[in-house]
């Protein structure tokens, strides 16, 4: 048969086999075009990933900085609460290196990575990873809460003894720096050491000492537990970011509750 312009006409069954033939290589093009973009989405997805744990691991160092010098803030403080108690039993006597108007001073106190990252532990991939990082906000949060313990403590209890017992010092506190909080005790002790000792052996003081001593350890405790949620964390960060994820197998949680 021929068609119209003399040429021979295709048979049906080779347009047939022709027009599939074109809507094969259309499927095809179409699945390869997919997938190529579907790499380039979970690539794209993995790097944000990478960034964000990249993120995290410079800002864990830093709080794990700041984790370690509030250890060495509160043991400080349980060095004054034992020395003032081994003085008011006669078993010490002052000690000039001992910064005893801390017992004024708050801490101060922030939950940095779990404001930074808690909403986005959706972005996180690897389920062991998020374990490990939840463990560590968990750490972060009794820490919190153990300061602001220690904080009331001292709101509700400590300053208002120092006050009623007229025990702080404003010969030292009123220096030639009114306006710089820093300086306040640069020049001595901001509690009337002599009037403190007055107070050895009362009650009042005992049981203040207590409530410091008890509050303290149990900062310190949750300090403790932090600093080794935070080196399975690290370590974890670590073996992501490097593309040794099966390490994370390695890695144990913390043992106990607290």
């Amino acid at each position: 048969m021929e068609s119209k312009t003399g040429r021979p006409a295709w048979p049906l069954g080779r347009y047939i086999k022709y027009a599939i033939g074109e809507i094969v290589l259309v499927v095809i093009g179409i699945l390869i075009a997919l997938q190529v973009n579907n790499y380039n989405n979970q690539q794209k997805t993995h790097d944000r990933e990478i960034a964000l744990l990249k993120d995290l691991e410079i800002d864990l160092e830093m709080a794990d900085e700041k984790n370690k010098k509030q250890i060495s803030w509160f043991r400080q403080s349980q060095d004054i609460h034992y020395q003032i108690y081994h003085e008011s039993l006669g078993q010490g006597s002052f000690d000039s290196t001992m910064r005893y108007h801390d017992l004024v001073w708050t801490a101060i106190v922030r939950d940095f990575i779990s404001e930074n990252y808690h909403s986005r532990m959706h972005e996180i991939s690897d389920e062991r990873l998020k374990r490990i990082l939840r463990d560590y906000l968990w750490r972060e949060q009794l820490v919190m809460e153990a300061i602001n313990e220690w904080n009331d403590t001292k709101m509700d209890k400590v300053r208002p003894f120092l006050e009623k017992n007229g025990l702080y010092n404003n010969e030292v506190v009123f220096n030639d720096k009114p306006y710089e909080f820093m300086n306040i005790g640069k020049d001595g002790l901001v509690i009337d050491y002599n009037r403190l000792t007055e107070h050895y052996g009362s009650q009042e003081l005992d049981q203040l000492l207590y409530t410091l001593r008890h509050s303290a350890s149990w900062c310190l405790h949750c300090m403790g537990k932090l600093d080794e949620a935070s080196t399975n964390l690290n370590l974890a960060l670590d073996y992501f970011i490097d593309g040794e994820a099966d390490k994370l197998e390695d890695i144990k949680p913390l043992e106990g509750y607290y």
